[in-house]
């Protein structure tokens, strides 16, 4: 099952009893399938720069969500709480490299700080 199709079938459960109530790897589902819908399917017409994204910038920006994804799964098996790696800071800068026109050193910053926030976490938790 892809994820966002996960996400929907979630979304029922979450609009029944809240997302707290779900297991915490699918707290982290629901996040990564936000962050697929908001950085990479939504975009802005009335921006200069997202109103057109090449398809190497798009596969730039999944890959950026998939790193957030893979550390955020090893932080949860490391005992992180769902809660912590949610509120991640680093992951709201994806879309900060989604509007830079030039986007290549900052994508590589932020992908840097995602892996050591998580690693952070890890260390503090683990």
């Amino acid at each position: 099952m892809t994820i966002l199709q996960e996400e929907d079938s979630l979304m029922e459960i979450v609009q029944l009893v809240g997302s707290d109530s779900l297991p915490e790897n699918q707290q982290i589902t629901l996040e990564v399938a936000r962050l697929i819908r908001e950085e990479l399917l939504q975009q802005n017409a009335f921006h200069d720069v997202d109103r057109f994204c090449p398809l190497s910038k798009a596969n730039d920006l999944i890959d950026l969500v998939f790193t957030f994804k893979e550390n955020a799964e090893k932080a949860l098996k490391a005992g992180v709480p769902a809660k912590e790696i949610i509120s991640s800071k680093a992951k709201y800068k994806i879309s900060s490299v989604r509007m830079e026109a030039g986007y290549s050193s900052l994508l590589k910053s932020v992908k840097a700080e995602i892996e050591k926030e998580m690693a952070d976490l890890i260390k503090r938790y683990g």
